[in-house]
């Protein structure tokens, strides 16, 4: 890699700019910086990119039908809450209540705002199921693990919200090994077993409004199971059953695997992660036309060269090579 800077910059995601690009960049970005560092970002609104097919698996505006066995139903005693290792989360370049990361807080507030919004439905144009947000790329490699973390940690620090930080990428699972459950049941199990609940699988934290879900064991058919009566109750459980609620899906990049799109169906917002210098046009489009444009909240540019001096690079690299082994 080359030794350029962490950035970001945003589509729409500026407050009251439902179609516009955000100013925002990451930590000592040039005030003047433009987004054509990473080359034009393809228009999601054209015919030829389409939407999913009306039969894919998608949340209905009302209940789905009676008979589907609910994934949050409380049995036995709580866990303790899990203790989240600040001082690993910091090394690695994260956002953490106890840190003074002040030009990321500030940068992810520019992102988190727009996602807010959307999620409490204040806007003209509101989407469904809004506190459903899902974290992907178009690659492996590209920050999008980084970025859930911090994203996840951000609206964490808001005073009316709490946050569900989902890792529904069963082959790296990043999210998980950043907080350490990588060895816990998760997502998976719950999907594969009936005997398991949301209750049995979720860890509360000694972050007090970050809980977490791990991706759990890698099993077979995972897109299958993605693709079920019971991942579609428990999306629609997780969206409807706390309205303080932020949902975060840490996804695995669209074109290394089919999961991917079989979740975008299932969410309200979808935040793309990309890679100056590194995701291709291409790759990006093709990413682009797997997902329904009408989602795409925002495009996180990341690990832009405009400027060096700046440390986040250096944070994503840590944290890329030795929390996640890449």
């Amino acid at each position: 890699m080359s030794a350029t800077k962490l950035q970001l910059k945003t589509a729409k995601f500026e407050a009251g700019a439902s179609q516009t690009e955000g100013p925002g960049s990451f930590p000592d970005a040039a005030d003047n910086a433009t987004p054509a560092a990473a080359g034009p970002v393809p228009d999601t609104h054209h015919p030829s990119h389409g939407s999913p097919s009306a039969a894919a698996t998608s949340l209905p505006n009302s209940p789905v039908e009676p008979g589907i066995r609910g994934t949050l139903q409380a049995r036995g005693p709580r866990k303790p809450p899990l203790r989240i290792n600040v001082d690993k989360l910091d090394r690695a370049g994260i956002l953490t209540p106890k840190t003074a990361r002040y030009r990321l807080a500030e940068e992810l507030r520019v992102i988190k705002r727009r996602l807010l919004i959307n999620a409490a439905g204040l806007q003209e144009d509101s989407v469904n199921y809004g506190n459903l947000i899902m974290v992907t790329s178009a690659s492996p490699g590209e920050g999008k693990t980084f970025f859930s973390a911090n994203l996840a940690i951000s609206i964490e620090l808001e005073i009316d919200r709490t946050v569900l930080l989902v890792d529904c990428d069963t082959i790296r699972s990043g999210v998980s090994r950043l907080f350490g459950v990588e060895s816990e049941l998760g997502l998976s199990d719950l999907l594969m077993r009936p005997d398991l609940t949301l209750d049995d699988v979720i860890h509360e934290t000694d972050i007090d409004e970050l809980t977490l879900l791990p991706a759990g064991s890698r099993i077979p058919h995972i897109n299958e199971q993605m693709a079920s009566r019971k991942m579609q109750r428990l999306m629609m459980d997780l969206a409807q059953q706390n309205a303080d609620r932020i949902i975060i899906f840490d996804s695995p990049p669209l074109l290394a695997t089919t999961e991917s799109s079989v979740l975008a169906r299932l969410v309200g917002q979808i935040v793309l992660v990309v890679a100056a210098g590194q995701t291709k046009q291409d790759d990006l489009q093709a990413a682009l036309d797997q997902v329904d444009p009408s989602k795409v909240a925002g495009v996180v540019l990341n690990k832009s060269s405009e400027r060096t001096e700046t440390a986040y690079y250096e944070n994503y690299y840590r944290f890329e090579q030795k929390y996640l082994g890449f």
